[in-house]
């Protein structure tokens, strides 16, 4: 999700690592295979069906959304771990 962030366009994000069990600096840099996945709010329970019905959902984690301001932003909780300003 970082990485997608940052570049000519620019994509801020809100990442919220709380559902990661694991030590933040493993989550945030992990190599482990995965996907990242856009829905829309309003298709959150179909997706989250969806995933269940194809034995998915305890590999899933909900991890954030865009942000509309120019930060990249990673919470554990009430924690923020990282605010950068894409522009700077």
């Amino acid at each position: 999700m970082a990485e997608s962030s940052i570049g000519p366009r620019h994509h801020p994000v809100r990442i919220d690592i709380t559902s990661i069990d694991v030590n933040p600096v493993r989550a945030l840099f992990s190599e482990e295979l995965g996907a990242v996945v856009q829905i829309r709010t309003t298709d959150r329970e179909w997706f989250t069906d969806t995933m269940e019905a194809y034995g998915l959902m305890r590999n899933s984690h909900h991890l954030g959304r865009p942000s509309h301001d120019s930060h990249i932003e990673v919470r554990r909780g009430s924690r923020t771990i990282l605010r950068k300003n894409l522009l700077q």
